[in-house]
């Protein structure tokens, strides 16, 4: 296989150097600009899981918190990861356990007395695909990616949450989804309304770690139940010009409004950080010969493509219109 001829990778390196200092740059002026507006997380313990078994494992709960609804609208598959984020006495992860016994259920939780209570029930119900973990509350750690993470009336209660989604991703696999359930500021339950979220802030806050809102289910008298996916390329993404044995054409995704959303997304990075910046020399080296290398490039993998799908990418590529760089907004795909 053909490799980039050598002076086009020198210039690739020297675009994203430049690139760096513009953004380094800017990002010092936003630090010195921004106020965090984001509310502060709500503070509680809840040792003792004996005693607050009563409360959230209450029957009473069933009525208004729906728990075979929400977790239908899961639209788990089999051998599907799921972290159960703030699973407390395990209301939501024992049931998922028991309904779908080939998926593998991660309850976890910042108390240790709430990860004991969870490990007895497991061992009690001889639920073998349900494991208790003990994390840190300001960062998710699992032993394996995930294909669900359900967060259910525990979200206004971490800290630095734009933070902690950010970290949420190496947790993910591709196309994960990522689920948050909390009461609604017309609930008769819940914290105090100074520490409710609201569905926009929430939603807010997921797109600022760079997580979109995919679909929001709306049975739940009290709360918002809102469904987020990561901005994510999948397997089909690499670093290097080539073609791996598993790779196929997708349209899934970023892939669909753009052809190249790395280069397009690098690109649009350096333009809005020299425009932050105020630096027209910036603007310009962004423009050229930044644009012009990355369009380079991504001719060249359009060729490297185009050779090993044949008319199929080509078909990939019409659909739409051939836009290398620059997103087609309004289609149904993301």
């Amino acid at each position: 296989m053909t490799k980039p001829p050598t002076i086009l990778k020198t210039l690739l390196k020297i675009t994203c150097v430049l690139g760096a200092i513009v953004l380094a740059y800017s990002q010092c002026l936003a630090k010195a600009q921004s106020t965090n507006i984001n509310k502060p997380a709500y503070h509680k313990r809840f040792t003792n899981a004996n005693e607050w078994s009563k409360v959230f494992d209450d029957s009473a709960r069933d009525e208004w918190q729906k728990p075979y609804a929400v977790i239908k609208a899961l639209n788990i598959k089999n051998n599907d990861r799921i972290a159960d984020i703030g699973a407390g006495t395990g209301y939501f992860s024992a049931r998922i356990a028991k309904t779908y016994p080939k998926v593998t259920v991660y309850a976890v939780d910042f108390e240790n007395d709430m990860v004991k209570f969870i490990n007895k029930l497991a061992k009690h119900e001889k639920l073998t695909n349900l494991k208790a973990i003990k994390t840190n509350a300001d960062k998710l750690e699992l032993p394996e990616p995930v294909d669900i993470v359900i967060i259910v009336d525990t979200y206004h209660h971490i800290d630095n949450r734009i933070e902690y989604l950010k970290n949420l991703k190496t947790c993910l696999n591709p196309q994960a989804k990522v689920i948050d359930i909390d009461f609604n500021q017309a609930s008769p339950m819940g914290p105090p309304l100074k520490h409710r979220l609201s569905e926009a802030e929430v939603i807010n806050e997921f797109k600022q770690a760079s997580f979109k809102l995919t679909a929001k289910e709306t049975f739940l008298p009290n709360q918002y139940f809102l469904i987020g996916g990561w901005y994510s390329l999948g397997n089909n993404f690499s670093t290097d010009s080539e073609i791996l044995p598993d790779h196929k054409i997708s349209q899934k995704g970023l892939l669909g409004i753009v052809m190249h959303p790395v280069y397009s997304g690098i690109i649009q990075s350096l333009i809005g950080a020299a425009l932050i910046a105020l630096s027209p020399i910036s603007l310009v080296i962004c423009l050229y010969p930044g644009a012009y290398l990355w369009l380079r490039r991504a001719k060249y993998e359009e060729n490297l493509l185009t050779k090993e799908f044949g008319d199929e990418y080509l078909a990939y590529a019409k659909s739409l219109n051939w836009h290398r760089l620059i997103p087609k907004y309004g289609r149904k795909s993301l």
